[in-house]
């Protein structure tokens, strides 16, 4: 039966089936001219032509450089045209052509999957064999031709396949394919004759021919994957190029290039620059956590003035804004913008609809954690007002609460649903479940430590969360402790060069005080505040949650709707407020006397509500402050609740006052009994007639014998003490002044001249004819624990502990400044809330808990709360563990590469190693495969064990890829190809959307009930996208949207306009042209390794 005259490229009538059938035992050759011959069209027909003479005359080739988009274009078309693909410019030399085909081929082979499969590399084994033996040759037209066909010689005559399909995959099988048979012998006369006209051609370019060439066959024997077992060292040390090397290279504008020597060039922070400009390349930006002292300011200035297409927008805290203003005028900046953190919208609206793109940097970045905050939501559409903006980050402490601080700063510049961060599969989904666990996790421990056992099980849930945590942020992540600098031998030896020392910090020493004759009243004031079962004198906490007081909730809620959401919340504020008072009266006794006159006469102004308008009045807005934020300076007044209440209605719209009448009778019987339980604990401690108000403060009595101890001790040695609260500065302030001790006194009302006294007092940094020595004693609040020298002093003093640990990190780093060492040793005294008082606030316990995890995350280079050993007391222990001196996890790594990079050898090895390399490691420590890819310039890890493969970090795999320059490794044998298929699936498997839920879900279907009714519609449907594939918008933005909804007398096109104030065109536009940016990144794989015990 004779063959279809048409082949179409259908499943059944494809030109594979053709030449299969046409190419059997009778068959005497093949000769093949097509313009593009790659090993997948080989590989189809390679059992066929194993033992058949073949020539194959190309007319072009694919442009080596353009192999990741031609791998990138073959992932989205099933048939794609090779002509987009050639070279712009042909090499004039006929080795180069050839050099430049083998190429294409090696790296199709090397960057794509073609030969992975068993049966494709027994293909390739064909291949080269026929190479060897000469019964395969290849040539190549001097110009670039087209022409297609393919001639099965056999006797009497043979047939010609001739059409459009090249001798590739998709030529043979591609649906978009059509070819005739030409079977009759005058056109395969006609046919073999203009083919051997053609393959005589002199200008042809002979790429492997018998007895001739073998630079083909070379190169692809020498550098193809397959062929290459490397040793595992070498393979280490390419990983470590890949990882480290665009940080270790490259010309750059060092910080004494741009400021023409004003700051010297520490090699640290060269590599510092280095690694930011790479990952502000790959994730749009980067958090430089260096820690405190060791210059992240510098750092980023000079990122900047690498950076002179982008202009600098930079957003500091207040006090730090001269500091800026100045680094922008010292490094160059290209119209730099410094704006201070209350000016944020000034920012945005400067910038929103900007046509050029801006590099944001953001200081003290911790302080923007908050999704819902109206700062963060401006900050994050700011981030996406262009589509090359970048971002980068400082804080020595962007792990500052939880899990959750941790994303809102990666969601400035990361899509979560499209992100280049591949870690993990979902951000979304991996930080919402970390979130769970740190708060189950803080639940735990709040009700208390019961024994060594539970502690143990704490600490291994602890572990778990910040593994993950460091896991997902160290690509994004610049962190480097002191320990690293005296570790890597280059840097150690820069900084002695310039001489450069570090002074050593003891082990904090912890303040306990006696109470004495107080003992008695300060138990029963704890007891009031924060009751047990058996006390039924404790406060109720009433006055801060009328709504659970209701008679019948249902009737209440129809009454009252906007009330609905604040039942649980007031409970959280009455909790709020006793720890409020009892972190008040461990700070001071002048801090806890403000604090109870301010909630007595609270208490006073709901009383006269009940009794004079038989109304209560309460907050709809319900804000409750998080106890992580109590200690902000001097904002104590501002974070009690109730003071939202003082105002009238026609002031104040956001106040609902409800009918006395819909509360149960016990509200106003608990509101009295803690007025007057408050009001009893005042007189006790502060009336007229109390024997206890003229008693000694105990803490204080301390305070002052340690200080005079100090400056006895060591008079030159000046001490900077920190408070939470202002009051408590002033009282303290006052107190040592009093005592004849040179005290200067500073909150956040101090006026600029008197920075600049603490500057002259305090900084060594200055020339000595500046310096003055007018104060031995610092006495501050945490208004300078950030930007701000303070080195002359010698011991830090924390009177009280804050409630967030990693604001004692700001205040230690004042006086350990890499600038200039002033004292060969650092000290520091915690004065600690005493054990009754701790039972109630637990600072001892939750600061353990963050300072644990902020460790483990980022690191920390020194101990800054607690030396105490006595294994008895849990608290003082955990405190000296957490924060303990910790290296970077890729400090040894980068050691390591740098000594690689000595030896020229080593590093040619490396270099020259083929991607997709593989092989098998004996005696290892357990059996597992591991793998490394890059998605576009990303590295990309993974993981088999137990025959299931997962995403892992770069420090997870690299520690596997460590290896002896001396250690062999095997070849992949058939074991290895199940496990390899498992890790290649996980590395380049499409990340899930994550799942739909709460106030996405809300938003979604917000806006699909208006999209078909306004003219907005395409908008609509784009940020539909945005938030259900992207989970690209802030919480705040998605609850503003939700709100926005439920106006019922809006229109659809009002809505949507309103919609589009929350989330701009312009912020949905960039938000979806980064996930094409994503898409259109190559995947390619780059080594696997098999461990076997």
């Amino acid at each position: 039966m004779s063959p279809e005259r048409i082949i179409s490229n259908k499943p059944d009538n494809n030109l594979f089936q053709a030449l299969s059938r046409a190419i059997d035992s009778d068959t005497t050759g093949v000769d093949i001219e097509v313009g593009y011959f790659y090993l997948c069209g080989f590989e189809l027909l390679a059992q066929k032509l194993k033992d058949i003479p073949t020539r194959i005359l190309v007319g072009s080739y694919i442009d080596p450089d353009a192999i990741p988009d031609l791998i990138i274009e073959s992932t989205k078309k099933p048939s794609i045209s090779l002509e987009a693909f050639q070279p712009r410019v042909t090499p004039s030399s006929k080795s180069k052509r050839v050099e430049a085909l083998a190429e294409g081929i090696k790296k199709l082979a090397n960057q794509t999957s073609i030969f992975d499969a068993p049966e494709a590399q027994a293909a390739y084994r064909i291949l080269e064999e026929k190479l060897e033996n000469g019964t395969l040759e290849i040539k190549m037209t001097e110009q670039h031709a087209h022409g297609k066909y393919y001639i099965v010689h056999r006797e009497p005559h043979g047939v010609v396949y001739m059409g459009s399909s090249n001798f590739t995959y998709n030529g043979l099988l591609g649906q978009q394919e059509v070819n005739e048979v030409l079977d009759g012998p005058e056109k395969y006369s006609e046919y073999k004759s203009h083919f051997d006209e053609r393959w005589a051609d002199a200008r042809n370019i002979a790429v492997q021919e018998k007895g001739k060439s073998d630079m083909f066959l070379n190169k692809i024997k020498n550098e193809l994957w397959m062929n290459v077992v490397p040793s595992p060292y070498a393979m280490y040390v390419r990983l470590l190029h890949e990882i480290f090397g665009s940080e270790a290279s490259g010309e750059i504008v060092t910080p004494g290039t741009a400021t023409r020597g004003q700051y010297s060039d520490f090699s640290y922070q060269l590599d510092a620059v280095r690694m930011a400009l790479t990952r502000l390349k790959n994730f749009d930006g980067a958090i430089i956590a260096d820690v405190v002292g060791l210059g992240k300011s510098v750092i980023a200035s000079a990122v900047a003035a690498n950076l002179p297409d982008l202009k600098p927008v930079i957003i500091a805290p207040p006090h730090l804004v001269p500091m800026w203003e100045d680094y922008a005028e010292e490094f160059r900046l290209s119209g730099p913008r410094v704006y201070s953190t209350g000016k944020i919208e000034e920012a945005y609206k400067r910038f929103q609809n900007s046509r050029d793109p801006i590099l944001l940097i953001l200081d003290e970045a911790h302080r923007y954690r908050n999704e819902e905050t109206q700062d963060y939501q401006m900050l994050h559409q700011l981030a996406r007002s262009h589509a090359d903006n970048k971002v980068l980050v400082l804080s020595a402490t962007p792990f500052n609460n939880d899990p959750k601080d941790i994303f809102a700063l990666i969601k400035l510049f990361q899509t979560p649903g499209a992100a280049t961060l591949r870690t993990v599969d979902n951000l979304s989904v991996k930080f919402m479940e970390l979130e769970k666990q740190y708060k189950n996790l803080r639940r735990k421990l709040s009700a208390g430590i019961k024994d060594s056992a539970e502690q143990a099980g704490l600490d291994v849930e602890r572990d778990s969360i910040a593994t993950e945590l460091r896991r997902l942020i160290e690509p994004l992540i610049i962190r480097r402790s002191r320990i690293d600098l005296t570790t890597i031998k280059r840097y150690r030896d820069d900084l002695q060069s310039q001489g450069v020392q570090f002074a050593k910090m003891a082990n904090p020493v912890l303040r306990e005080y006696e109470l004495g004759e107080l003992s008695d009243l300060y138990v029963e004031t704890i007891n009031r505040i924060e009751p047990d079962s058996e006390n039924k004198e404790g406060l109720t906490g009433a006055r801060y949650m009328p709504t659970t007081y209701a008679k019948d909730v249902e009737d209440f809620i129809a009454k009252y709707p906007e009330l609905e959401d604040i039942r649980t919340a007031q409970k959280n504020v009455a909790s709020f407020m006793r720890k409020l008072l009892v972190m008040r009266f461990e700070s001071s006794r002048v801090a806890f006397k403000s604090t109870l006159g301010n909630v007595i006469a609270s208490h006073d102004r709901i009383l006269e509500w009940a009794t004079k308008k038989q109304k209560v009045p309460i907050s709809k807005k319900a804000f409750i402050p998080s106890p992580d934020d109590v200690p902000e300076e001097d904002s104590e007044e501002s974070l009690e609740f109730e003071a939202k209440t003082e105002e009238e209605p026609s002031k104040n719209s956001k106040i609902a006052y409800i009918d006395l009448k819909d509360l149960e009778d016990s509200f106003v019987v608990d509101v009295t009994h803690d007025r007057d339980a408050l009001q009893n604990l005042y007189d006790q401690w502060f009336g007229a007639t109390s024997p206890f108000a003229k008693v000694a403060d105990p803490k204080l009595e301390r305070l002052l014998s340690d200080v005079k101890e100090h400056l006895k001790q060591d008079p030159e040695r000046k001490i900077v003490i920190f408070s939470m609260y202002a009051d408590t500065v002033n009282y303290v302030g006052e107190s040592l002044v009093a005592a004849g001790i040179p005290t200067f006194v500073y909150t956040s009302a101090n006026s600029k001249s008197d920075r600049v006294k603490v500057k002259e007092n305090f900084d060594a940094g200055l020339l000595p004819e500046n310096q003055k020595d007018d104060f031995k004693l610092l006495v501050a609040t945490d208004a300078l624990s950030e930007g701000i020298n303070l080195h002359r002093a010698g011991r830090v003093i924390n009177f009280d502990i804050p409630y967030n640990p990693t604001r004692v990190v700001q205040r230690v780093g004042r006086i350990n400044r890499i600038s200039k060492k002033v004292f060969d040793e650092l000290f520091i005294d915690n004065y600690f809330p005493t054990d009754l008082g701790e039972a109630e606030v637990n600072v001892r316990g939750i600061s353990t808990l963050k300072m644990k995890i902020f460790n483990s995350v980022v690191g920390s280079d020194s101990r800054t709360l607690t030396a105490d050993e006595d294994p008895v007391s849990f608290f003082k222990d955990e405190f000296e563990r957490a924060t303990s001196e910790e290296m970077s996890w890729d400090a040894p790594h980068r050691e390591a590469y740098d000594i690689a990079k000595r030896n020229d050898s080593v590093m040619t090895e490396a270099e020259q190693l083929p991607m997709r390399a593989r092989l098998i490691r004996v005696g290892r420590e357990q059996n597992c495969t591991v793998g490394v890819g890059m998605k576009g310039e990303n590295i990309i890890c993974a993981i088999e064990l137990g025959k299931s493969a997962r995403l892992v970090n770069t420090e997870d795999a690299l520690r596997l890829f460590v290896a002896a320059t001396d250690e062999k490794g095997q070849g992949a044998d058939s074991e290895f190809e199940e496990v390899f298929e498992l890790i290649k699936a996980r590395l380049f498997e499409q990340p899930p959307v994550a799942q739909m839920s709460g106030n996405r879900t809300e938003a979604v279907r917000a806006l699909r009930s208006i999209k078909d009714e306004t003219q907005f519609s395409n908008y609509c449907d784009d940020l539909i996208q945005v938030i259900s594939d992207l989970d690209d918008l802030s919480d705040g933005q998605l609850k503003a949207i939700i709100k926005e909804s439920k106006n019922t007398s809006l229109s659809a096109d009002d809505l949507a306009a309103r919609i589009m104030t929350i989330a701009p065109e312009r912020q949905v536009g960039v938000s979806l042209e980064r996930q094409g940016k994503e898409q259109r990144a190559s995947s390619v794989l780059l080594f696997t390794q098999e461990h076997r015990v």
